[in-house]
């Protein structure tokens, strides 16, 4: 699975790989829906949780398509919320961040 999850990432760009998640993981692939370190740091950052299909009907696409449908909320339930929490964090920041700028 990683050597093939590998070979895609090549192919399609966009992404880098690493071994653990950090504060640049954008997505965690799972082979299998088990709670490991990297899922629940995952949840905690916000990351999108996807199921290796995702991999494999981007790669049969060419390009990587929505992850949605193969997001692992039915698993992992907290995933979705964590990432939708984040988002608007960040919606919030630029707000600030840009607030007594002249247009």
């Amino acid at each position: 699975m990683q050597k093939i999850t590998l070979q895609v990432l090549k192919k399609l760009g966009c992404f880098h790989t690493s071994d653990e998640v950090c504060k640049n993981t954008s997505h965690v692939i799972a082979g299998s829906p088990r709670r490991t370190l990297n899922i629940l740091m995952g949840i905690a950052r916000g990351c999108w949780i996807v199921c290796y299909d995702w991999v494999l009907w981007s790669l049969e696409h060419g390009y990587w398509i929505s992850e949605e449908p193969f997001e692992l909320s039915v698993d992992f339930p907290a995933a979705p919320i964590s990432r939708f929490q984040h988002n608007i964090l960040k919606e919030k920041v630029y707000q600030k961040l840009f607030a007594n700028q002249p247009i």
